[in-house]
């Protein structure tokens, strides 16, 4: 006997040896399995990082560039003026452009001291310039100290559109910060070009513009006129006239918009709003109404006005100004050209539009994002072109000078559709605060019920869960869905959209609970649901008759808050509030993850 308990003792030494054996072994091997996934994780960052450098040296044009090693290629440029020559302990040093910006202006010889006073201005804040000369005069510009340092451009006859297509591809003007793109006409003595990048930063504007002085000869939208006590906005509110402009509006030219006469992009922005610009259509006109669809995500926030920094817009008339209003034909008649350069810039924006609506339709995987349409189409005004700008295409183009038919027919539209949403949003809130009066005559008939069943000697503790339900159910209700769902429809806000959403389903689910009253908590008696008429009934028919009406009453609440819960689901999707949510929760998550 003594020898068998020898035995087990030895047996389970020997088992607690082997086990401990096992588990320095295991203690053993992690080190080597964390080394093991360090090697694996620098693989797999060296494996993606090649592949990136290959796509970024290699673009879809590679097959072009087999010819060369991939060392040699060098894929972009700037704009940034070279020495002939340096002293040789400069030659080896590269030239570094950190913190550099472009001015880029379309200019005549009769703008020179205007333009002198604004280029001197940049010039000190570390801009790079560049002149496009429309007029096809360069020498008259050779006296002014600064001009050796600037970038001359002619071509005789061309749009500011038209250059900016032509020579700021967004591979040469990869370097810059932001590109201003400026008309001639501004008067820059209460801008600082350095204090307005800072704001633009700060505040993460991708397309931009200064403040228009409220005393300039020009202002064609509200949206532009300074405002003295703010530093910048991004939107405005107008309720006079045909353009209705509030906390709703979402589109152009009440927020998301900047005039073409002064516009600031962004790296990006600019590297969007050049694939924007249409080759052959050199006025631009409609541009301005989609650039925010450029500005990197929402325009309504990204897309604003400098008021701290604003300019004087002169609004002079150099195209076809006085003095070059009319000009003759071939056959010796005279043309009015300032006419035919309206008649053109009408015909372009009539052709434009027609290629954005054909793109949408084209294209089925667009998603605008956050940035919806505009909602006011109407015309840019017409930038400043030279005087002798030769448009003799020959027969001139026979379309109306005033659009104010279709504008107006667009404009009932529009009204039409925006009254339309008005009407949803207030049947919606007329069945919200129908489902929330339901609930309240439910709780109510529920005490009455559950009361009469306390004194038939249910018990008072059902009495006082009624009691509980009512007090918590009413004021929950209000603060829980009643009250984000209005604040939803007055801010517009995808947040409370999303609130609303989250506890109208726990109301919901309330709801279906009371109309069962499953015996889970005191047999379900707190609640006049099914089950607990169906109880109730037998001893007590005229309680079990109360517990029926409350179940009646609990099943039709939940079918209008079904109701009402997909009437707001529909017009949430409608405002275009559920891709906006969907993208706000992945950046969440993405931040949870980092």
């Amino acid at each position: 006997m003594t020898s068998i308990k020898s035995l087990r003792w030895l047996m389970r030494k020997k088992s607690g040896l082997s086990d401990g054996g096992k588990s320095s072994f295991k203690i053993r091997q992690l080190p080597f399995m964390a080394v093991l996934c360090t090697v694996m994780l620098f693989i797999v960052y060296r494996t993606t990082k090649y592949q990136y450098h290959q796509e970024e040296v290699y673009p879809a044009t590679s097959e072009k560039l087999k010819g060369l090693p991939r060392g040699i290629i060098h894929a972009d440029s700037d704009l940034e003026l070279r020495p002939l020559w340096s002293r040789s302990g400069l030659r080896s040093k590269a030239n570094v452009y950190s913190n550099r910006n472009l001015l880029a202006v379309p200019v005549g010889i009769k703008q020179k001291q205007n333009v002198d006073v604004m280029v001197q201005k940049f010039l000190r804040e570390n801009f790079t310039i560049i002149l496009f000369h429309y007029d096809g005069t360069v020498d008259g510009w050779w006296n002014l100290g600064w001009s050796s340092k600037a970038i001359h451009i002619v071509a005789q006859n061309q749009t500011k559109w038209w250059f900016a297509k032509r020579f700021l591809h967004p591979d040469i003007v990869s370097i810059y910060d932001y590109i201003f793109l400026w008309d001639e006409d501004l008067g820059v003595e209460h801008f600082s070009p350095s204090r307005y990048v800072k704001i633009i930063k700060q505040e993460g504007l991708e397309i931009s513009q200064p403040a228009l002085d409220p005393n300039s000869t020009e202002i064609h939208h509200r949206i532009t006129i300074r405002a003295r006590t703010k530093k910048f906005h991004r939107r405005v509110y107008e309720r006079r006239g045909s353009t209705r402009c509030s906390d709703s509006s979402e589109g152009p030219p009440c927020t998301g918009f900047v005039e073409g006469m002064a516009p600031v992009f962004s790296r990006a922005a600019w590297y969007c709003t050049w694939h924007l610009i249409q080759n052959d259509l050199v006025h631009g006109w409609g541009v301005d109404m989609k650039l925010g669809y450029c500005a990197q995500g929402d325009r309504t926030k990204n897309v604003g006005v400098v008021d701290s920094e604003y300019v004087f817009h002169k609004g002079i008339q150099t195209l076809g100004g006085s003095g070059h209003r009319m000009s003759k034909r071939q056959s010796g008649t005279g043309i009015d050209v300032r006419t035919e350069i309206r008649r053109q810039s009408t015909w372009e924006f009539e052709i434009f539009k027609e290629r954005w609506n054909e793109a949408i339709s084209q294209d089925k995987s667009w998603n605008p994002g956050s940035v919806v349409p505009a909602t006011n189409s109407r015309l840019s005004p017409l930038n400043p072109e030279p005087a002798d700008y030769n448009y003799g295409f020959g027969a001139t183009v026979d379309i109306p000078l005033d659009p104010s038919t279709d504008l107006k027919k667009k404009e009932k539209e529009l009204q039409a559709k925006e009254a339309e949403l008005r009407r949803r949003e207030q049947e919606v809130r007329r069945k919200e605060e129908a489902a929330a009066r339901g609930l309240a005559l439910c709780l109510t008939w529920n005490i009455i019920a559950v009361t009469a069943a306390w004194i038939k000697g249910e018990g008072v503790k059902i009495w006082f869960l009624a009691i509980i339900y009512f007090i918590a159910g009413i004021p929950g209700a209000y603060v829980l869905w009643y009250r984000p769902l209005y604040r939803a429809f007055r801010t517009d806000s995808s947040l409370n959209f999303g609130w609303f959403f989250l506890f109208y389903l726990l109301h919901l689910g309330f709801c279906i609970l009371a109309a069962v009253a499953p015996p889970i908590v005191f047999k379900g008696k707190s609640f006049t649901g099914i089950l607990a008429a169906i109880d109730v009934v037998g001893n007590h028919a005229v309680i079990g008759i109360l517990y029926f009406v409350g179940f009646g009453l609990f099943c039709i609440e939940t079918l209008i808050s079904i109701w009402v819960i997909q009437q707001v689901y529909m017009y949430f999707r409608g405002s275009g509030k559920a891709a906006e949510m969907k993208r706000e929760a992945a950046r969440g998550a993405l931040r949870a993850a980092l």
